[in-house]
């Protein structure tokens, strides 16, 4: 295992970088190679307040109010168009996915949210296989934004849509109906597959997915 100096914030950390597992047999060789890029600084913030503690209760009950208020009704359907690419040489947990509505999010009667509100989230996870070529980003949605405001958003991907995005070399050559989108026990959860693509291939803007909302 070899280590090294990786410079995080404002300070510098003894961290390990690689690892390598070599294991021989009468007849075969294995070898397991762990690189470790991409470290994160997650910084959290507080606030300290001497206020009535009943102040601060109204001013939450208000906010959770508002955000009761906005809660989406369930299986509405809707498709979102990643704004950013994805650098998968370098993406990790943690890193924040931001996207467009492509559609609006509507009921019978009205639209509730229109095309072109911004939509965050979080990768959850990434893998990469380099015996098959193969990159998984695992992707959470959490807010979008209305009228300039950041509201919360539960939904899961299209169950019924049913796609994989499939890469062939360096290019997006179709989409193919293969099961859904992913099997992650969390069903806030969407599973991108990206197939025989090179260890640093960026997924590119514009990357679009069909969702549902639901009940958390």
């Amino acid at each position: 295992m070899d280590y090294g100096r990786v410079t995080i914030g404002s300070a510098n950390f003894l961290m390990a970088k690689e690892a390598d597992l070599d294991i021989l047999s009468p007849d075969h060789e294995m070898e397991n190679r762990i690189a470790y890029s991409a470290c994160h600084e997650f910084v959290g913030q507080s606030t300290l307040s001497f206020g009535p503690a009943q102040a601060a209760g109204k001013s939450r009950s208000k906010d959770d109010s508002a955000s009761r208020a906005f809660s989406l009704p369930p299986d509405l359907k809707f498709e979102l168009a990643f704004i950013e690419p994805i650098d998968t040489a370098v993406a990790a947990g943690g890193d924040l996915i931001t996207a467009k509505l492509v559609t609006p999010i509507r009921d019978r009667s009205s639209i509730l949210v229109p095309a072109g509100s911004v939509v965050k989230g979080h990768i959850i996870q990434v893998k990469r296989l380099y015996a098959l070529k193969s990159f998984t980003v695992d992707v959470r949605l959490e807010t979008v934004d209305v009228k300039g405001i950041s509201r919360p958003l539960t939904a899961r991907a299209d169950s019924e849509v049913r796609r994989f995005a499939v890469e062939t070399g360096s290019r997006l050559s179709q989409r193919v109906e293969l099961g859904t989108l992913g099997s992650s026990q969390d069903r806030e959860v969407a599973v991108f597959k990206f197939r025989d693509v090179d260890p640093r291939y960026v997924v590119k803007s514009g990357l679009r997915s069909k969702w549902v909302t639901f009940e958390p």
